[in-house]
């Protein structure tokens, strides 16, 4: 998969969430070949994630918990945008997510290499708060 800093992307996460918050993601998955790239906006291609997800449900028991998308420039928190989703999400009852992941993905440049920084939330019913990513 290639990162753009021009051009949002993003996919979604694949793991398992529980009662306490706590969301172990397994499984990134990519945004899919019908997938929309804009500067501003990025709209994953839905068959491409839905046919991952069930592979991974039907190998692990894995399951939807989330998403992660880039954000062109620095802004390494949620968008107005991304909060009206994520408000969506939640209040869905099709859905019903008692907690949720967004991984809110931001590139920057330190001694002439880009690195990309990983800012972790987690959304629980009308609330969301910012957390910290560990790799286990």
């Amino acid at each position: 998969m290639t990162f753009s800093s021009s051009l949002e992307t993003g996919g979604i996460l694949i793991g398992h969430s529980e009662p306490s918050g706590l969301v172990r993601v397994t499984f990134a998955s990519g945004p899919g070949p019908k997938a929309v790239h804009l500067p501003t906006y990025f709209l994953r291609d839905t068959q491409y994630c839905a046919n991952i997800l069930r592979e991974h449900y039907e190998q692990s028991g894995a399951d939807y918990v989330g998403e992660w998308h880039s954000h062109v420039g620095r802004m390494p928190r949620p968008s107005a945008g991304d909060l009206m989703t994520l408000n969506g999400i939640m209040s869905d009852a099709d859905y019903d997510f008692n907690v949720f992941a967004m991984i809110i993905v931001v590139s920057s440049r330190r001694l002439r290499r880009r690195r990309l920084k990983l800012n972790g939330f987690i959304a629980i019913k009308k609330h969301i708060t910012q957390v910290k990513i560990r790799n286990l």
